[in-house]
């Protein structure tokens, strides 16, 4: 008996409400106790519905079903010995839909944005390129959708399901910062804090420059008032520059001056 062999196993088919077999349902066994939490079983069934999972170590697990189309299923399954030989036929539920487009600050739609949708069920898709997208195998009340992609900050939407005009609009403006200074320092350290609008986050970067003019960008901010703080090693600057970030206006250039720090007396 080779090592995948060894242990439980679990088989059975998975069919769609109207009771017609399911093609790339992935089936998920996952531990619920103790160290069997890190413990996982994944498999994708085929043009029949079926699937099969080997290899399971004695214990509770939770079997989650998943297809793109219909609601997310999690029931328990147990088993007692090594060699048990489970069979569990799955039916899924038809989900809701919700549909919508995500654009960025400037109104463009972005492509490639992963959302998450979730209220009592959980579902994610990705849009295309045009910026929109539909997802699907979501329960029946308000959903909270969450959109996401690098270089980009985060935006949420709450749409209700069979909604199809949900708009998201990404923050995406970008702050170019110039620094100048005769003497200049080699390591910088920035904090970008909004002024009155919490949904902005707070960003910090640290930077190794050492030349007399120096650049550097925050990116994926969304519109609002901003503060920069600076510190540098060994320098110093009265400069805590405040500037509006608009979808219109999207690159700021802010010059600083740094001097010596002055010696404690």
């Amino acid at each position: 008996m080779t090592e995948h062999s060894k242990g439980a196993s679990l088989h059975g088919r998975v069919f769609s409400p109207e009771h017609t077999p399911l093609k790339d349902v992935r089936v998920s066994l996952h531990g619920v106790n103790g160290e069997l939490r890190l413990r996982s079983h994944h498999q994708t069934t085929d043009e029949t519905g079926t699937y099969e999972i080997a290899g399971i170590a004695p214990g509770e697990y939770h079997l989650w079903s998943y297809h793109e189309l219909f609601k997310r299923q999690m029931s328990k399954v147990s088993f007692a010995i090594e060699s048990a030989r489970l069979e569990r036929h799955i039916q899924l539920e038809q989900g809701k839909a919700i549909a919508g487009r995500v654009i960025d600050s400037a109104g463009i739609p972005v492509g490639g944005v992963n959302i998450v949708a979730g209220n009592e069920c959980l579902s994610t898709t990705q849009t295309k390129e045009d910026g929109t997208f539909t997802v699907h195998g979501l329960g029946d009340g308000t959903a909270t959708l969450r959109a996401h992609k690098w270089d980009y900050v985060w935006a949420e939407a709450k749409a209700d399901p069979g909604a199809t005009d949900v708009c998201i609009q990404l923050g995406h403006a970008t702050l170019e910062i110039l620094i100048e200074s005769e003497t200049p320092p080699s390591d910088f350290s920035f904090t970008l804090r909004t002024l009155g609008i919490s949904e902005n986050p707070c960003l910090s970067m640290d930077t190794d420059y050492g030349r007399p003019t120096s650049r550097i960008e925050f990116r994926g901010l969304k519109s609002g008032t901003y503060e920069l703080e600076i510190s540098a090693r060994g320098y110093q600057t009265d400069d805590r520059p405040v500037f509006d970030v608009t979808p219109t206006s999207t690159v700021h250039t802010v010059h600083l001056r740094f001097r010596p720090a002055t010696p404690p007396a």
